[in-house]
């Protein structure tokens, strides 16, 4: 076992949290329930030692910039006077604030790793020596010095470039992502690919991991493997001691180890200068860690990797030989560094929006709703507990957690565990609801399906970010979700149409305890009560009975749609979730007096409720903001048996998402794109109606 988890990537773990890194906790039933995510209050003292300044430092109020407008290719920066080099960081720095703070888009992670880049850049030869960077978000540097600085200005825009890295964007891309963790796996494959293919003599294979990547336990399946095999990867560790976002929540005993057996092994280590990094890099044949080192000392860190680099040139050119795995370089760097605003507000400053879309909806989002409601239950039960993995802001844990510290758990960016936990903190007895955006549920398909449904768990999921989500593109959108859980036959799945479903669902999920649950929604905001009434039809008392709805009253062994509204054209709508509301819309342009239904729950599928009206329509149409093999295909497979049992043939038309990726861009716009916004909605109705020469009447 000595080359295997204890001596390889638990090993190296152990001499990473050498470093002072800190954790949010929060107390329950006497023991610490810890965040990885590093506590804000150590940024201060850090910022200190490298004495960042203000943003005035940095930013150029002309736009005069002194040396960037002669780099277009890492070429150029190798080329430059090591004089100008600060200037250039100078320079790279007011851009990007620039930038960024006029059309939005990833910000503080970039802006700390602009020395770090301009290193790289100068010290290897990319694309020909591997490049990988973790989720990629803070490579928008990376982006500028290989030859996409004026493409910036158009990031995550229709038609622009990706605020992640993307191989199809550029050959100094090498591996695509927007999810955490999985740069060293990436890089592995790649040395070993190329290595079986004779390529990776004297090339060098670099992935820069931080900002909570190494809070996800893919990161440490690849260390061990790296390490057992010995493959030579250079693994920078950009501790910033953030997570993607911190989380915002006190914490309860201040700061601590991530575990006493990390206490017991580790030390609080200090800074080391490049010339003593290099020193232990010469002192062993394999050193597994360097540092931790200045991030923003430019001069040392390109000493540094300099030296790291003729080492591992020599380790790829000797592949039949291995007997050193991966070296890890521990940096040090400031998040946001070169604008204050950004340093002091890690929280808000992650991503920032251009000023043009500044100014929010009148109405709340569907998150901020479910945070309300999930805080008004707490204080009722004090069985209720959130769960999240790395997003409390994000997906509304952020407000419960305020208030309820002992019943917050945020995990880190560790999906799988956070399913698994939940799944354990229910069989307790809790009230576990596991709040997860869509894109990343899929990383703990197989906790939900194992330690979740076929155990039967009453775990309670809250799947936010349902659907298109706009700038951060394809790699973030919540599309699987529907088709992932569906064939779960015990997993109550719940999608409401607007925020009055939303409280209500809320309300049933907090009694579904013999089974899980899940409850989906979107980004966005919710409708208001205008909607409420004119296109979902609600009466003054539907809502206040919805709204007076006691607990101890749900039935949610009888779960049942509700039908908006009954035509008279043999046409049917039946919807699930948000889209249904454009499906009106649809409904109104084409002046179709269809029978619309809100169907609102799979697991069980009100199969009555077509049964019931399948003698007097046609067709279906089917809507959901969902990939296909969802809410269609159920409602499709039901009749299709019902058409076997009956003379009548009834014919359903399913409307997803369509089966393409739709890249980064307004929601609206994407919906355009996909054909799922209201006019490609009427479009497919009428085509269909057509085909079948059924008047639109």
């Amino acid at each position: 076992m000595a080359n295997g988890i204890f001596g390889g990537s638990i090993g190296l773990l152990i001499t990473i949290l050498t470093s002072p890194l800190t954790v949010e906790s929060f107390h329950i039933h006497g023991m610490n329930a810890v965040s990885v995510t590093p506590l804000r209050g150590t940024i201060s003292t850090f910022s200190r030692v490298f004495s960042t300044g203000s943003a005035t430092n940095f930013i150029h109020p002309n736009g005069h910039y002194k040396i960037l407008p002669s780099i277009n290719s890492p070429a150029d920066i190798k080329a430059l006077d090591k004089a100008d080099l600060p200037l250039l960081c100078d320079d790279l720095r007011s851009y990007l604030i620039d930038t960024i703070s006029k059309i939005g888009g990833h910000f503080s992670s970039s802006l700390g790793v602009v020395e770090l880049t301009v290193a790289l850049h100068r010290i290897f030869d990319s694309p020909k020596d591997r490049i990988v960077w973790d989720i990629g978000h803070q490579a928008y540097i990376h982006k500028i010095i290989t030859g996409r600085r004026d493409a910036l200005k158009h990031i995550r825009q229709p038609g622009g470039i990706s605020g992640f890295c993307r191989i199809h964007e550029s050959p100094h891309d090498q591996f695509g992502a927007g999810h955490s963790s999985t740069s060293i796996g990436a890089l592995q494959g790649l040395f070993e690919g190329d290595a079986l293919l004779n390529k990776a003599d004297g090339n060098c294979y670099v992935c820069i991991i931080g900002d909570g990547g190494l809070t996800g336990g893919m990161a440490y399946e690849a260390l061990n493997y790296s390490d057992i095999i010995k493959s030579p990867l250079l693994i920078i560790y950009n501790d910033n001691e953030q997570s993607s976002l911190p989380t915002g929540l006190p914490a309860a005993h201040g700061t601590g180890p991530i575990t006493p057996f990390f206490m017991n092994h580790t030390a609080k280590r200090s800074l080391i200068s490049a010339q003593e990094a290099i020193k232990s890099l010469h002192k062993n044949s394999f050193p597994n860690i360097i540092g931790p080192i200045d991030g923003h000392d430019l001069e040392g860190l390109e000493n540094v990797l300099s030296a790291v680099n003729a080492k591992m040139s020599s380790l790829s050119s000797n592949n039949s030989n291995r007997k050193c795995g991966p070296i890890i370089l521990h940096l040090k760097t400031i998040k946001g560094k070169g604008y204050q605003k950004a340093v002091e507000r890690l929280d808000r400053m992650h991503s920032i929006k251009p000023p043009s879309t500044s100014n929010k909806s009148v109405n709340k989002t569907f998150t901020q709703v479910f945070a309300e409601q999930l805080v008004m239950h707490g204080r009722n039960d004090d069985k209720i507990v959130a769960i999240t993995a790395a997003m409390p802001a994000g997906t509304g844990v952020e407000k419960f957690g305020v208030e309820f510290p002992n019943r917050t758990f945020d995990v880190g960016i560790a999906e799988q565990h956070a399913i698994t936990f939940s799944a354990g903190l229910a069989l307790a007895g809790t009230k576990a609801f596991c709040c997860i955006y869509s894109t990343f549920l899929q990383r703990g398909l197989d906790q939900i399906i194992h330690d979740v449904a076929l155990q039967n768990v009453p775990v309670k999921f809250v799947i936010d970010r349902a659907g298109y989500v706009g700038e951060d593109g394809s790699s973030h959108h919540g599309n699987y979700d529907i088709s992932m859980l569906s064939p779960l036959h015990n997993l109550t799945i719940m999608a409401p149409s607007n925020e009055l479903e939303l409280e209500m669902m809320l309300k049933q999920m907090l009694c579904i305890n013999d089974r899980p649950s899940a409850i989906r929604f979107p980004k966005g905001a919710i409708f208001g009560q205008d909607v409420l009434r004119e296109d979902f039809n609600y009466t003054n008392a539907e809502i206040d009975k919805i709204a007076q709805m006691k607990i101890d009253n749900v039935d949610v062994n009888n779960l049942k749609a509700r039908v908006i509204k009954n035509g008279t054209s043999k046409v049917a709508l039946l919807g699930f979730g948000t889209m249904l509301y454009d499906a009106i819309q649809a409904l109104k342009m084409l002046n179709v007096d269809a029978t619309v239904v809100d169907m609102r729950y799979m697991n069980p599928l009100d199969v009555e409720i077509i049964n019931k009206m399948a003698p007097d329509h046609d067709i279906i149409f089917t809507v959901e903001n969902g990939s296909c093999g969802g809410f269609g295909s159920a409602v499709l497979e039901h009749v299709s048996d019902l058409n076997l049992r009956s003379k009548k043939k009834l014919m359903v038309k399913t409307i997803h998402y369509p089966r393409k990726y739709i890249h980064h861009a307004p929601q609206k716009l994407q919906n355009s794109i996909a054909e799922v916004d209201a006019a490609g909605i009427a479009n497919i109705i009428k085509t269909a109606l057509d085909d079948m020469g059924l008047d639109l009447q």
